[in-house]
């Protein structure tokens, strides 16, 4: 079984979303990690669809989301908090599937795989969003399926 963490939820004041991607910035280059920023125009409908190039595939069109993904390097997943027009958290492939017709819930999870990484990045994810719930998303709901944002039980976590 795989140990991820799914959240969900909405920023409290939208036009906060540039200090959320400044301070989240500093974060990633101060742990010297890639980071991906994303400022489209939520005014703009999103039209995105994924095609496939060789090596790998890419975004087309436009997402409408804003926001920052912290890329810890190493095989990692990425760890996303992008907004959409209302504020909501996505994930670039829900946006997708809804661009598609495949996805219609307004209760999305976005979700980070850490079973590759270390329980101190899982703790150091969960700190992350107890912050973050504190300054930009008071309604975060988080779902850790390795128990530690509930429990803070780091033994069961590495068990």
């Amino acid at each position: 079984m795989g140990v991820t963490i799914h959240y969900r939820g909405a920023i409290d004041k939208p036009e906060r979303i540039r200090d959320l991607q400044r301070e989240l910035a500093d974060i990633a280059k101060s742990m010297g990690w890639e980071y991906r920023l994303l400022d489209d125009d939520w005014a703009v409908p999103p039209d995105a669809a994924l095609v496939n190039r060789q090596g790998g595939a890419k975004v087309k069109g436009h997402l409408g989301m804003k926001g920052i993904s912290l890329i810890p390097g190493g095989g990692a997943e990425s760890l996303s908090f992008f907004v959409d027009a209302a504020g909501r958290l996505r994930s670039v492939m829900d946006v997708i599937q809804q661009c598609e017709g495949r996805s219609s819930s307004d209760k999305r999870w976005v979700s980070v795989k850490t079973q590759f990484h270390s329980p101190d990045i899982h703790v150091w994810i969960v700190g992350l969003l107890r912050y973050l719930q504190k300054q930009y998303f008071s309604n975060l709901e988080v779902d850790d399926e390795g128990g530690f944002w509930e429990t803070d039980d780091r033994v069961a976590l590495e068990a």
